[in-house]
C-alpha cells in the first residue's frame, strides 16, 4: 500500500467515518436539536468533496489498477456528493422552522 492507494480512498473513507458518526450522534442528540444532524451532513458532503477535487491534478490508479482515478470518476463523485447537498439544502428548506420534523423525513 502506498500513498496513491491512500489518497484514492481517501474521500471514501473519510465519507462513511462521517456517517457512521452521523448515525453516533443521532443516538445521544435530544429530539429538539436532531435538526444539527442536517448541518453536519452537509458539512462532512462539502469535506468529502474537497478531498476528491483538490489533490486530483493527475490522473492515476490504486490497488493495482482496480481503482483509477480519472476526470471521468472525479466528475461522478463530485455530481453524487453536490446532489446529496442539494437534497439536504431543500430538507433545510422545507422542514417547519427546523423543528423535530427535520430528522424525521426520509430520504
Amino acid at each position: 500500500m502506498n500513498l496513491f492507494d491512500l489518497l484514492a480512498t481517501l474521500p471514501l473513507i473519510v465519507l462513511v467515518a462521517w456517517a457512521i458518526l452521523l448515525i453516533l450522534v443521532d443516538l445521544f442528540l435530544p429530539k429538539g436539536r436532531k435538526s444539527w444532524l442536517v448541518i453536519l451532513a452537509a458539512l462532512g458532503l462539502v469535506v468529502t468533496l474537497l478531498l476528491w477535487v483538490v489533490p486530483s491534478r493527475q490522473d492515476y490508479s490504486a490497488f493495482s489498477g482496480m481503482i483509477m482515478v480519472d476526470g471521468f470518476s472525479i466528475f461522478l463523485s463530485a455530481l453524487f456528493l453536490i446532489s446529496g447537498w442539494w437534497r439536504l439544502l431543500y430538507l433545510m428548506i422545507t422542514s417547519s422552522a427546523w423543528g423535530s420534523t427535520a430528522a424525521s423525513i426520509t430520504f
